[in-house]
């Protein structure tokens, strides 16, 4: 099984309580909330990854809830148990331009082919009675396998992945970047990083806010002369 470890500033948190319970759905019952108010998710990763002792980690973001069973985690700890196995997660990207993204630089078509995996997102204006969507890429359909880099919402590893790579980099404060860092430095050390085919709805569709900004610069300065990257 997976330690999952989550970031939440009180253990009785709604989100935490249905992220639990759909963890346990899908065979995997250890959950660790690491409490704490502040926003860096790197910092609260850390800690959690201290807490715990199993052999594989798992970091979800709070506001999630797993809707895959059993026989996929089955999978996914086999492929940990590779020694050349990074990061694994639900959807990434297989490149990084100059500007820390995947996208902004190439037209869409050309952005969407270098992208892989899927993410059930909500959308009130969804032609369905279900309130959500599945963004899929690349074109809008799914595509599974090798990434450059991983998405936060679901980060798995060994622990002795986590370990070689060090963990999160905590000077890259709020929730943005620290999984592209830890995902970047997995690959620079030789590891393969996937994007694997495990549902999951992330109730949100992301902000790209002042904060997102100035954590990408931070993120800039640390890789700075090694982008872009890609496979």
């Amino acid at each position: 099984m997976i330690d999952f470890i989550t970031g939440s500033d009180t253990a009785e948190h709604p989100d935490v309580v249905k992220l639990a319970a759909s963890l346990r759905s899908a065979g995997q019952p250890n959950l660790t909330p690491v409490l704490s108010a502040e926003a860096n998710l790197a910092n609260k990763y850390n800690k959690g990854a201290a807490q715990t002792n199993g052999k594989y980690l798992g970091f979800v973001q709070r506001d999630t809830e797993i809707l895959s069973n059993s026989i996929m985690f089955d999978r996914i700890e086999k492929l940990l148990d590779l020694p050349d196995t990074g990061i694994v997660g639900v959807c990434g990207a297989m490149r990084l331009n100059t500007q820390g993204t995947w996208w902004g630089d190439a037209p869409r078509e050309q952005v969407m082919a270098g992208c892989r995996g899927a993410v059930g997102c909500p959308d009130k204006d969804a032609p369905n009675p279900f309130g959500m969507n599945m963004l899929a890429w690349p074109g809008g359909i799914a595509a599974f396998g090798r990434v450059l880099v991983v998405d936060g919402v679901l980060l798995m590893c060994s622990r002795a992945t986590f370990e070689k790579v060090g963990g999160y980099d905590e000077s890259l404060v709020g929730p943005h970047f620290y999984d592209i860092d830890i995902s970047l430095r997995a690959h620079v050390v030789g590891l393969k990083n996937y994007a694997a085919p495990i549902l999951m709805f992330h109730n949100s569709t992301g902000h790209y806010n002042q904060a997102w900004e100035t954590t990408r610069q931070a993120f800039l300065k640390k890789w700075a002369g090694k982008l872009p990257i890609s496979l």
